[in-house]
């Protein structure tokens, strides 16, 4: 099954002193191992990056730009990266 990890899910991840980080991190290994596809698209990476280097002050992590580069690649090793298709609409979409 193909699983998209959404940003909340990344910025736990990578944060160890998150209080969700273990169930997190827990979560995705079992989802790994039982063989899903996990994986994020360029507007979850675009989002963890703004929060990633936010400054403390206004909620985000403050954290170096050349640092959040590193967090992205190493994500990118674990995780699947899906390039966002052409005239997908991000509205929800009303099911009669």
């Amino acid at each position: 099954m193909r699983l998209l990890v959404d940003t909340n899910i990344l910025l736990r991840f990578v944060d160890p002193d998150d209080p969700a980080h273990l169930v997190v991190v827990d979560a995705l290994d079992r989802l790994l191992e039982a063989g899903h596809d996990v994986g994020f698209t360029p507007q979850v990476c675009r989002e963890f990056w703004n929060v990633a280097t936010r400054p403390r002050s206004a909620n985000g992590f403050g954290l170096e730009p050349a640092f959040v580069d590193k967090l992205v690649t190493d994500l990118l090793t674990t995780f699947a990266f899906w390039e966002e298709a052409a005239g997908v609409s991000l509205k929800p979409r009303m099911v009669s």
